[in-house]
């Protein structure tokens, strides 16, 4: 019987051709099976091979496989029959051992006798494999020295018809359509460079003309990299985002973005890392029509995923609410052991569902939460176990003011009351282990009328924050805010009084309205059109911002603020998000149009951060600071205050000396900073601190306040 040539032997067998009098075969040709194709130069980052052929009739299995010398780095095996199966088998052979095989697929993609064209693209994190244009799978390198690939090989029962190996590189600009959109978990991952001299890039994400999220790295910006992120409606950009923990990107290094859509935003990962989180402005996902990538990049390689990945991570930048409602569909995998849906405040669990399927016998779901590392009791009595290997479930957990209500198909499971009552600060779901996922939405739609009450009133400079959208056909909705049955301030637009837009303000006692005031610069609502309000309580007035842009004050015709009982929403809007805000966020800015003055009193309470550093309070004249206050909690294993000045971008000399030390990480302060006419004249909880005289002395030239790093801000007051 003759003997079977190794792969090696075929290879050398090749190497000693002179490959240069040997033809690419024709599209009508037929290449010979078992085949082999040497690469004497491995593969490379961003190498596509192109496989053309069809099953035989009667095929039973065919494989792909490439090749590092006798071990197989990828295997990939479609079997046409496996115990009444069609599967796809991955896997790798290392000296002679294989390695564990992946099978979950979306679908299997061949049929005996029906011609297939598959792509492989060869990443930095594995093989990315398309069949007739439609993604299959990933399959991530278990061998990852791609540049000692040493050849490919393609057997069993399979006609071939062309193989092709080539270098990838899309062209810029770059479009690419999307019929049906975009929807909740699509993921778009992009794997480029920017050019060597790049200035800069940007990845637009559009509606048509509009740009939903313009995503824009800017590599030399008036010496500084930011990376410009904004909107655009109607050829009108919108606010710019542009604060960033970091800078990823170099010219001429590779990176990979990954962009989350989710029903708050769009989340940006690069390198693994994540990055930011942009809200959006529009809304409307399926109406997204392409996305495009332009200037100094070069593009390898963009893909988008509308599966959701696990382990499955969302972030809430802005927590849950009372009423929010998280929809998770997917099945068990064929062999699971158990899965885990994690809602977390930072490293803390505040619910913890875990479905197992074999327990000592037993199917149970296990409860708890983790606090600081400590699980604490678990709760695992249930009314029925709603799960099966395989079979498809929709899970709703409805957020409430006291508990998580959990709905499996339909029916009513379990509640889970709170052990960490702060949904607000909750931040982000994640999901592991044996479960494939379909889809995730996490819905903040509140009901209207809506209420909240506030059992210890409001208080100077907090804030009320309200996401939503008049009604298509809105005629008006009333924001109240509320003292009993009298209204403090009431918010009313109206989209059609007499044939104009009009916002009216008015203040309701003992049933009686007073004066409407109705003068505004513009109407900021459309039916339709989401919005984002915020009220800001201040000693003397309510001041309204709409979508960033100040509109209107209201002076206060009730002043009790700590005698306000309740917040009401009512009439024609989709309520989406409410919060109020007695922290005031950080960095903060207060501007000042008319400056400071001699005997000015600037109040600060807040308390350090828990593993504060330092922090610091900026009076500000434009760009330059006139009185730099910065507490650092370990500078060489020493407590000190740097006071100084920065004129120009040029910082002056510092004063450190001190008679004490006044704060603590965690510990609440006060700081009172007295303005007059020679010094700035510091006080932290009732004791006098500092003086420090002025180096910039024209006080009405002040701008602004800046307050930043580590630091958490409870109230401010500036007394002119």
């Amino acid at each position: 019987m003759a003997s079977k040539a190794s792969p090696l032997y075929l290879v050398f067998a090749l190497l000693c051709t002179d490959l240069s009098s040997v033809r690419p075969p024709s599209e009508s040709c037929f290449l010979r099976v078992p085949y082999v194709r040497v690469l004497p130069e491995g593969l490379k980052d961003q190498t596509q091979i192109t496989i053309r052929g069809e099953p035989k009739p009667n095929a039973e299995k065919f494989a792909i496989d490439i090749c590092k010398g006798d071990d197989i780095a990828f295997h990939f095996n479609p079997r046409f029959n496996e115990d009444g199966k069609q599967v796809i088998v991955r896997t790798t052979r290392i000296r002679d051992v294989w390695g564990p095989e992946e099978r979950e697929l979306p679908f299997f993609p061949f049929s005996p006798g029906k011609p297939f064209e598959i792509k492989i693209l060869c990443t930095s994190s594995g093989y990315r494999v398309e069949v007739n244009n439609e993604y299959l799978l990933h399959y991530s390198h278990r061998i990852k020295e791609l540049h000692q690939i040493t050849h490919i090989q393609i057997r069993q029962n399979v006609v071939l018809k062309h193989v092709h190996i080539e270098s990838c590189f899309l062209r810029v600009p770059y479009v690419q359509v999307l019929p049906e959109g975009l929807k909740d978990q699509t993921q778009i991952t992009i794997s480029g460079e920017p050019k060597p001299n790049a200035e800069k890039f940007a990845i637009d994400i559009c509606k048509g003309d509009n740009i939903a999220f313009h995503f824009n790295p800017r590599f030399n910006e008036d010496g500084n990299q930011v990376i410009v992120r904004t909107t655009r409606i109607e050829g009108v950009w919108g606010p710019e985002e542009r604060e960033l923990p970091f800078f990823p990107f170099s010219p001429g290094k590779p990176f990979e973005i990954k962009i989350l859509c989710t029903s708050s935003g769009y989340r940006v990962e690069v390198n693994n890392e994540y990055l930011l989180h942009y809200s959006h402005r529009i809304k409307e996902l399926h109406q997204i029509t392409h996305i495009q990538i332009r200037q100094n990049v070069v593009l390898k390689h963009v893909h988008i995923d509308f599966t959701p990945q696990v382990p499955y991570l969302q972030d809430l930048p802005e927590g849950l609410t009372d009423n929010a409602l998280i929809t998770i569909r997917g099945e068990p995998k064929g062999n699971a052991e158990r899965f885990d849906i994690n809602i977390h405040k930072g490293d803390d669990i505040a619910f913890h569902f875990n479905p197992r399927f074999n327990e000592d016998g037993n199917q149970v779901i296990v409860r708890t939460t983790r606090i600081e590392g400590v699980w604490g009791p678990e709760e695992r009595e249930l009314p029925f176990f709603p799960f099966s290997p395989g079979k498809p479930f929709e899970i709703k957990i409805f957020c409430t003011s006291s508990d998580y209500r959990v709905e499996v198909d339909g029916k009513h499971l379990l509640n889970y009351g709170h052990r960490m009552k702060q949904l607000d600060q909750i931040t982000h779901l994640y999901i592991q282990q044996d479960v494939v996922l379909k889809y995730i939405h996490i819905d903040f739609t509140l009901q209207v009328p809506y209420r909240q009450d506030l059992p210890e009133g409001l208080t100077d400079n907090a804030l009320i924050t309200i996401r939503g959208e008049p009604k298509a056909n809105a005629e008006r909705f009333a924001i109240d805010i509320c003292k009993g049955d009298d209204v403090a301030f009431n918010f009313n637009p109206r989209f059609n009084e007499d044939g104009k837009q009009v916002i009216v303000r008015t203040t309701r006692i003992r049933d009686v309205w007073g004066p409407e005031e109705r003068e505004l610069p513009f109407f900021p609502f459309s039916p339709g059109k989401p919005f984002e309000i915020k009220i800001f309580c201040t000693s003397s007035d309510y001041r309204v911002e709409v979508d960033g842009k100040h509109l209107l004050n209201y002076g206060h015709r009730m002043k009790q603020l700590d005698q306000i009982t309740h917040l009401y929403i009512q009439q024609d809007v989709v309520l989406k998000y409410v919060r109020i805000d007695f922290t005031l966020q950080v960095p903060y800015q207060q501007d000042l149009p008319e400056g400071l003055t001699d005997n000015a009193l600037i109040t600060i309470r807040g308390e350090p951060k828990g593993n504060a550093e330092r922090f610091a309070i900026d009076i500000c004249k434009g760009d330059d600071v006139a009185f730099n206050f910065n507490p650092r909690f370990n500078e060489d294993g020493k407590q000190v205050i740097v006071r100084t000045t920065r004129i120009r971008d040029v910082w002056g000399t510092e004063e450190r000396e001190l008679p004490f030390f006044p704060f603590s990480p965690g510990k609440p302060f006060e700081i009172k900073i007295f303005c007059t006419s020679s010094d700035y004249r510091v006080e932290v909880d009732g004791k006098h601190l500092l003086n420090y005289g002025h180096r910039m002395k024209q006080l009405d030239q002040i701008t602004h306040l800046y307050i930043q790093q580590d630091v958490v801000l409870k109230y401010i007051h500036i007394e002119l």
